[in-house]
């Protein structure tokens, strides 16, 4: 249900909504996976280098991604949290 929700109307920020292309959807999803996952694992590090890390994680886990939509992914996972 959330993944149809997340499709059709973007990811919802607080009181704004973000609409993102279709093709994007995964990518977020899966930043926000990876995201968690680098809060979990990394709790003394920097924000930037936590950024960095998963930055890193998800070109490595998708190279045909861009790189630009991977950041773009990785900032909206970190306005969803």
């Amino acid at each position: 249900m959330r993944n149809a929700i997340l499709r059709a109307i973007g990811v919802c920020l607080g009181k704004d909504i973000v609409t993102i292309p279709p093709q994007l959807v995964w990518l977020v999803e899966e930043a926000i996976t990876v995201t968690r996952s680098a809060d979990k694992q990394i709790k003394e590090a920097s924000g930037e280098f936590k950024r960095h890390w998963v930055l890193s994680k998800l070109l490595k886990m998708h190279p045909e991604a861009a790189e630009r939509d991977v950041a773009l992914a990785i900032e909206l996972a970190l306005r969803k949290r």
